[in-house]
């Protein structure tokens, strides 16, 4: 499965490129080939994090933790929430979700390659991050499935914090074997 693979139908959503506005980060939410906004949400390249999104007229509070939870509170108390059990959003291959009473699962098939099911196991979506996948975080979502225009954006930000996760834990992982190896290339350059 190839971000290409995932852009099927009109049921989709994406990710714009990052702006900045008054000295703080914020990404748009855009639906389908139309690219029509639908939320602008307030980043953080921090692994822990408090912000704000605004989904249409509402204004939501968000909170994320790469350690593994993110939630999110709607104007009327409701609140969407994501854990994962053991390892964090770096290293997840579940994800639980429960959006005031819907439960779904996040499940990680392979490498990048994410499917999100029903309570009853059935696909309602799937994201990839394999050819660049995690720039536009595409999430698209089956044909039939009934998901609400807010679980949608919850599912969408889920999907792209899980992606900057994985590659955020890949980028470390880079970097310290790097600096592990760094001595060991100079003192093999001078023998």
């Amino acid at each position: 499965m190839t971000t290409k693979d995932l852009i099927v139908n009109s049921s989709y959503t994406s990710w714009g490129k990052r702006f900045k506005k008054d000295g703080q980060l914020f990404v748009d939410l855009l639906r389908g080939q139309e690219k029509s906004k639908i939320a602008t949400f307030g980043e953080s390249t921090a692994k822990a994090f408090d912000t704000t999104a605004t989904v249409g007229e509402q204004q939501w509070n968000l909170s994320f933790d790469i350690a593994g939870t993110a939630t999110a509170t709607l104007p009327d108390g409701r609140v969407f929430k994501a854990q994962v059990v053991d390892k964090g959003f770096s290293h997840a291959k579940r994800i639980t979700i429960d959006m005031a009473g819907v439960e779904m699962t996040a499940i990680n098939e392979e490498k990048a390659n994410w499917i999100i099911d029903d309570a009853n196991e059935q696909k309602v979506a799937q994201f990839s991050g394999v050819n660049n996948g995690m720039r536009a975080s595409v999430l698209e979502f089956e044909e039939g499935s009934t998901v609400s225009a807010e679980q949608e954006v919850f599912l969408s930000w889920i999907a792209r914090k899980t992606l900057e996760s994985r590659m955020l834990g890949s980028s470390w992982g880079l970097t310290i074997f790097l600096i592990i190896l760094t001595p060991f290339i100079i003192f093999m350059t001078f023998i």
